[in-house]
This record gives C-alpha cells, sequence and structure tokens, in this order.
C-alpha cells in the first residue's frame, strides 16, 4: 500500500510505493507542491535510486488558474547501451479557460515544439465535464468522449467514439459515423445501472459501427460493511 505524507493543511506532499507496476524501476517516491490557496504547482516522480522519472510543473494566472504546464520525461534507460538515466524530453501544455476556470482547450506540444494534439472540452453546471474533443496537428478528430448525465449529476451514458485506421503512415482512413464533432471510425455507447447507493452495478455496451449491437455486458458486485 502506497504511504503518504501530508501537510498541515491536509494536502499530499509526498507518496512512498513499495510496488508501481507502471513504473520500471522498483519503488519510487512521488512529491508534491501546491500554492498558498491550494493549487497544485508541482509533480515529480522519483526512482528507487531517487533519480527523476517525470516532472510537471504548472504556470499560473493572477487567479490562481493553471495555464500552462511544462514536463520533463525521462528516456526508457533501456534505449542506451549501457543504460542511461539522465536523458530527458521536454513537452508543454497551453490551457484556455473559461469563466469558471474550466480548461475549456489545451493545445499540447511535443518533445520538438510542434503541435502534438488540441483538446476541446465543454461543461455544465459549473464544473462537470461534458465533452472532450483531441484533434491531432492536422485537425482531424481522433478521439472523442461524450457524457450524459441524469439530473441528480449521476453519469448514466457515455458516447466513446476513435479514429485510428491509416492507409499510411499519416494517411487517416475516413469514418464513417456521426458524431456531432465530426465522423469517427469505431463508436460504443456504455450505459451505466447503479445500486442505492449510486455505485454503478451493471455497465452495458453497445457498438454503434454495428448499428448499436449489443457489444458486452459487466457486472459488478459490491459488499457493504
Amino acid at each position: 500500500k502506497p504511504i503518504f505524507v501530508f501537510d498541515k493543511n491536509r494536502r499530499a506532499i509526498e507518496r512512498g510505493d513499495s510496488k508501481r507496476p507502471d513504473r520500471m524501476a522498483g519503488a519510487t517516491r512521488s512529491v508534491f507542491s501546491y500554492t498558498p490557496s491550494g493549487t497544485l504547482m508541482e509533480q515529480a516522480i522519483y526512482d528507487s535510486e531517487g533519480r527523476l522519472e517525470w516532472k510537471s510543473v504548472a504556470t499560473i494566472d493572477k487567479n490562481e488558474r493553471i495555464i500552462e504546464t511544462k514536463e520533463t520525461i525521462q528516456e526508457h534507460p533501456e534505449h542506451f547501451t549501457p543504460k542511461r538515466y539522465d536523458v530527458y524530453r521536454y513537452t508543454k501544455s497551453l490551457f484556455k479557460l473559461d469563466a469558471s476556470g474550466n480548461q475549456v482547450e489545451e493545445i499540447g506540444y511535443d518533445w520538438k515544439g510542434d503541435l502534438y494534439a488540441t483538446y476541446k472540452r465543454t461543461y455544465e453546471s459549473g464544473r462537470r465535464l461534458t465533452s472532450e474533443l483531441r484533434l491531432d496537428n492536422k485537425n482531424r478528430p481522433i478521439d472523442l468522449v461524450i457524457f450524459k448525465f441524469d439530473e441528480t449529476g449521476l453519469l448514466q451514458e457515455e458516447l466513446k467514439y476513435t479514429s485510428n485506421e491509416y492507409r499510411d503512415i499519416d494517411d487517416l482512413m475516413p469514418g464513417t459515423l456521426v458524431s456531432g464533432y465530426g465522423m469517427f471510425q469505431q463508436g460504443q455507447r456504455i450505459a451505466y445501472e447503479y445500486d442505492k447507493t449510486n455505485n454503478w452495478i451493471k455497465m452495458t455496451a453497445f457498438d454503434l459501427k454495428q448499428g448499436g449491437k449489443l457489444d458486452s455486458i459487466t457486472f459488478r458486485t459490491l459488499s457493504y460493511y
């Protein structure tokens, strides 16, 4: 189990993991820092030898809203002979905010400084995310997810679309599914059912490319103490 260290405001400032399946180096340590009002400004992950694996540093506006992040990403040590742990790539993202401070657009740049992707997001009820669209560096729609809620704010349905098939290296095959945000190659509708405590117990997926044909059903059993 992870071990946390908190500051006087009960904010996590360090996390220690004995095992992290998503990390190659075994034991890791994560550290976090905040502005006085609580905005997360910096995150960093170190391996078991104290070597930096990943870091994100945010730039904020006068209202302490994040408008930019810069990431430091360790190259895979296995790419070098002998292994090297001191080679990094640097990326960044710029954010456009609405009046409520929501990140309605994110523009991501790769390690070369070239445009990688643009994310467009919509919200309702102030802060509730209702859709996220990813466009590639040629402004082509690649991924889309739409969230639908009931009057109490409980998630009822997700619509997921993607386009990931190419004729050639950068020749994206045309999509046939109409989403309202562009054409996509594949799509899935996911519906949820809940128990009395509002935890989902049944998830049903439908294949939109097959005319809404049933794809899978997942049941979940929860025990309460």
